[in-house]
């Protein structure tokens, strides 16, 4: 099991991870926790919808399995 995967959607990084250092945010990042799959196309959404953020960070017990649902769709 990986702790973190990062790609670029839409020329900014989206980053799945088990573990966020809060102290790293910047105001143009948006930082979502994972609890089921609902969570992660609502934070999709807002980031698609919001050119402002700069960086999705993706934060979730169970990454691989987020991972799989966001690269079928999304990585070639």
């Amino acid at each position: 099991m990986r702790q973190k995967y990062e790609v670029h959607l839409e020329g900014r990084p989206v980053i799945f991870t088990a573990e966020a250092d809060p102290m790293q945010l910047r105001d143009d990042h948006l930082l979502v926790r994972l609890h089921a799959p609902a969570d992660l196309e609502r934070a999709l959404e807002l980031f698609h919808e919001r050119a402002e953020v700069k960086r999705l960070i993706l934060v979730a017990d169970e990454v691989d399995g987020f991972w799989q649902q966001f690269s079928d769709r999304f990585v070639p």
